[in-house]
């Protein structure tokens, strides 16, 4: 059961993050450097304000904002196939600082799925003003942050078995 829900769980996510991939040349109107993925990657504030400019500029803000749907389902997605993973690691570990880092993993990755939305929802907002705001960097950096924090444990966790008790 917890193999069919994981199979679930991708084929789910396949389909979203090819529709993702439709969506993300859209916004980019074919232009190098001007996708959400690289506006999503940028650390840099001037680079995410010209993003924007350039997706109004372009007429391409309805695509963005396709995007931003698909996005938010894949948010869900991602988190809830993570989750359920480190679940399931958790329950097969009996070591207690791989379980503690597990459960820690879980938290990670729901701060970093609520960062997410915060992020899709001020990208949104900046579709309509003329400007990102300076702290977009700063929930870039941490949400990518925080998914490395919760992937690293489920990593850990699949090459360690569970140590055998006596």
């Amino acid at each position: 059961m917890k193999i069919l829900n994981i199979f679930f769980l991708l084929v789910i996510l396949g389909a979203i993050v090819a529709k993702l991939v439709t969506f993300n040349e859209l916004s980019s109107n074919g232009v190098t450097g001007y996708s959400y993925w690289c506006f999503n990657w940028t650390f840099n504030v001037t680079k995410a304000n010209s993003i924007i400019v350039f997706w109004k500029e372009n007429s391409t803000t309805a695509y963005v904002n396709k995007l931003l749907f698909f996005d938010f389902i894949f948010i869900i997605a991602y988190t809830l196939f993570l989750c359920n993973l480190s679940y399931n690691m958790l329950q097969q570990q009996n070591r207690l600082y791989l379980n503690i880092w597990l459960r820690m993993g879980i938290g990670c990755i729901l701060l970093a799925a609520l960062l997410n939305l915060v992020q899709d929802y001020f990208i949104h907002m900046a579709l309509d003003l003329k400007h990102t705001w300076g702290f977009m960097p700063f929930i870039v950096c941490t949400k990518w942050f925080l998914v490395f924090l919760g992937v690293v444990p489920i990593i850990v966790s699949g090459f360690l078995k569970p140590r055998q008790t006596v």
